[in-house]
């Protein structure tokens, strides 16, 4: 469970009012006229809220990762953290927690444990859902390791082939 993402700042830019994230504060910092106040406001605007950063960098994309790996509720990765569903999403995965936590301490219940919730089938997923959102290619690495902690043999090739098969 994460804090969630941040949602986009505003900032009105020379008479037009546009959704911004910290990337865009590179691009107003850098324009050759760029004034001082105007790097300032772009800079204050472009975190309104708590969270990850509002673009679809490391974080955010490990956040959806998990979603589609099945290691944390649909929402994970894409309710927003200064939104009131975020506390039904905590919720939620205290109580999954605390169930899981039973069935594996109390009943010996090895399938909830993430070397069985993990397959090859759910790597694969989760490399096509990276690909279709434009997520982060640090999530290689990432996957890469999760299948060699899960005992899947789940490799370089399988990104090449998924790649190749996803539109």
């Amino acid at each position: 469970m994460t804090g969630g993402p941040m949602e986009a700042g505003k900032f009105d830019y020379r008479g037009k009012s546009m959704k911004i994230d910290a990337i865009d504060t590179i691009y107003v910092a850098g324009a050759p006229d760029a004034t001082q106040a105007e790097i300032e406001a772009v800079e204050e605007s472009a975190r309104p809220t708590c969270g990850s950063c509002a673009l679809m960098d490391t974080a955010n994309s490990m956040n959806c990762l998990t979603d589609a790996l099945g290691m944390a509720l649909p929402g994970n990765g894409t309710i927003v953290a200064a939104h009131t569903d975020r506390e039904d999403l905590f919720r939620k995965a205290a109580h999954r927690i605390v169930e899981m936590s039973r069935a594996y301490y109390r009943d010996g219940d090895d399938s909830v444990l993430p070397r069985s919730i993990c397959s090859h089938k759910g790597l694969g997923n989760a490399v096509r859902m990276i690909l279709v959102i434009g997520g982060s290619t640090n999530t290689i690495l990432h996957l890469l390791a999760v299948a060699q902690e899960s005992g899947v043999d789940f490799g370089i090739d399988d990104f090449d082939r998924i790649s190749r098969e996803t539109p």
